[in-house]
């Protein structure tokens, strides 16, 4: 600093790290992470990485291009997006939605949104007598009132396409001609009105202006919903009648109507119960980010000249591609960076950064854990999965060195047999189905070949408890 202060050089900083000397302007780099991080839906295309194929795959699936390629919707099928709370599926929800909008233009969308979770919040407050005196009637109501609602806002707020403004030309027409409205109004549902015949009703009339017209035979209505495995907890907790799933088959089976439902890694149950109703449906697991899509989704927005290939590729083998995960630590990266004015992330601050600040954030928390040790279809579970998942973290590692970030240890399987938490309660068969289970929901891993060596999937959910699990992972 001397030298350089007597050859009369500009110096702005000269805050001395024991990992960095930074004596000239280190430009900011713009936080784009912040906005997403702990977001539901990453709707900035820039922003959202490594979906483009999976996306294409989906619109192909329920989509037609006729010899104009002009695009229309297939009916009478569907997708089913499933897999790990956030890997990404309501993000995929939204530019599928994007680009089915974009490039078919016969198309009406009815978002219903996470519907099935708020129907099952609901009835959780309610106890058994109540639950069976509650008439599921109501229910159903709501959701062919918000069917019918969401298509009739649909054409009325998009009549700047030409061909939802023909759409609502002809309904207006069949409505003059026939002095009745094909859409009825909202007061028409109530209590003990038969929502059944009312949607009927609407739904004869409304495919008979679409089918009977040449030019809007193409439409075709895509019903969107997420966190569909809710329905099955409703159903279960007989918010919703038994026989649901086969009114919505009915529904589709009318034609005209694509649905499009996202639910979590348990939702292959949920389609077993209800084979026939899903069979002609495309199937979808969502997986994390691959290393050359997490690459990019680390290096674009923070600038490719201010972090080495190697320094990206660590955050890649610490999250696994997770998406929630890597945007919440490249977010709380580029916060560090800033503060400590570092030019270029490479060498070691890497591993200073994960164990010197994230790692011991206070925001460091076992929310990053809940889709690992939360199992949507065995939420009972809970105790004894986080059992589980701390015998396989310690078993895989040599011990904690707070400041190192053991590497090496990534790529170790620990050999774990049935009777190894007899003493704490968990007999063999419930251990073998719990590590079947987390294999399935891709939380942990089973090595080529062995029946007994598993490792945890994430490094990050790995360090988490070893390094802040309490006793309930059965750490001392």
């Amino acid at each position: 600093f001397d030298s350089l202060k007597s050859n009369n050089e500009r110096v702005t900083n000269y805050k001395i790290f024991d990992y960095t000397v930074s004596f000239q302007d280190v430009p900011v780099i713009k936080n784009k992470y912040s906005e997403y991080a702990h977001q539901q839906i990453v709707k900035d295309e820039s922003m959202f990485f490594g979906r483009d194929q999976i996306i294409k795959q989906l619109f192909d699936s329920i989509s037609v291009c006729d010899d104009n390629g002009e695009y229309s919707m297939r009916d009478g099928n569907g997708i089913v997006l499933y897999g790990q709370r956030r890997s990404g599926k309501t993000s995929i929800l939204y530019h599928l939605q994007k680009k089915i909008i974009k490039n078919a233009h016969y198309t009406i969308i009815v978002d219903l949104g996470s519907s099935g979770k708020s129907i099952s919040k609901e009835s959780n407050l309610l106890n058994e007598e109540e639950l069976q005196n509650r008439n599921s009637k109501m229910t159903l109501q709501l959701l062919y009132q918000s069917i019918i609602s969401k298509i009739r806002s649909y054409i009325n707020f998009n009549r700047d396409i030409n061909e939802i403004n023909e759409l609502y030309k002809k309904i207006k027409e069949y409505e003059v001609e026939n002095e009745t409205k094909v859409f009825p109004p909202d007061e028409a549902f109530r209590p003990d009105a038969n929502c059944q015949i009312l949607f009927n009703n609407f739904w004869d009339t409304f495919s008979n202006i679409i089918c009977k017209n040449d030019t809007l035979e193409k439409f075709r209505v895509v019903i969107m919903i997420d966190e569909f495995t809710y329905f099955n907890a409703a159903i279960q907790q007989k918010y919703l009648p038994n026989n649901f799933m086969e009114i919505l088959k009915a529904i589709l089976a009318g034609s005209l109507i694509t649905l499009v439902v996202a639910g979590q890694d348990n939702t292959i149950e949920f389609m077993d119960q209800y084979v026939n109703e899903f069979m002609s449906f495309h199937k979808e697991w969502v997986t994390f980010l691959g290393e050359d899509d997490s690459y990019k989704m680390v290096t674009e927005p923070i600038g490719e000249n201010r972090i080495d290939p190697e320094a990206a590729k660590k955050l890649y083998i610490f999250t696994k591609g997770s998406p929630f995960l890597l945007m919440d630590v490249c977010s709380k990266l580029v916060n560090w960076m800033n503060e400590n004015k570092i030019l270029k992330l490479s060498g070691s601050l890497p591993d200073d950064f994960l164990t010197l600040k994230y790692m011991k954030d206070y925001e460091f928390k076992e929310d990053l854990l809940e889709p690992q040790y939360k199992d949507a279809g065995r939420t009972e579970w809970t105790p004894e999965i986080k059992m589980v998942l701390g015998l396989i973290a310690r078993s895989t590692s040599k011990g904690v060195v707070s400041d190192l970030v053991p590497w090496n240890e990534y790529n170790d399987y620990a050999t774990i047999t049935d009777d190894m938490l007899e003493e704490r309660g968990i007999l063999s068969e419930k251990m073998h189905e719990i590590l079947e289970r987390l294999v399935k929901r891709d939380v942990i891993e089973r090595q080529d070949g062995y029946q007994d060596k598993y490792r945890i999937k994430i490094p990050l959910c790995r360090e988490w408890i070893l390094r802040r699990g309490g006793t309930e992972y059965g750490n001392e």
